[in-house]
């Protein structure tokens, strides 16, 4: 999928581009027909398009270049959830070993679904303290 946005007027409706045949016509037509919000974000208009959260604002350190594990769910490393405090991933998933951030994966848990988002097994998880 590519999207092309206008950097000149990040409100208007922006190129949305979907590849593959009959499984992404369904996508095709619904961004078509969707009704772009210009007061609204660029950010919540894809959202609220596409029903899913994008990665967070506050991430501090988005794809670091460095091999420090990411959270799956929001693609940061940390989470900077009031100035001064920070939210590292500490709740690890017992199946696969990946680690969220808690906010995340209390987040993820609450829309009902109760599988691991990396290993999609049933999430049992430990908290590490570090």
């Amino acid at each position: 999928m590519d999207v092309i946005v206008d950097p000149n007027d990040v409100h208007v409706k922006p190129f949305v581009e979907f590849y593959g045949d009959e499984e992404v016509q369904a996508l095709r037509q619904w961004m078509r027909e969707y009704t772009w919000d210009s007061n609204s974000s660029l950010r919540t208009n894809l959202e609220n398009a596409f029903g899913v959260p994008l990665p967070r604002e506050d991430c501090l350190a988005a794809r670091p270049d460095d091999a420090s594990e990411e959270c799956p769910i929001c693609y940061c490393t940390e989470l900077e959830l009031a100035p001064g405090k920070v939210e590292v991933l500490s709740a690890i998933c017992m199946k696969c070993k990946k680690g969220y951030h808690p906010s995340c994966i209390r987040e993820y848990l609450d829309t009902g679904i109760a599988d691991c988002p990396n290993c999609y097994e049933p999430f049992v998880y430990a908290t590490n303290p570090s």
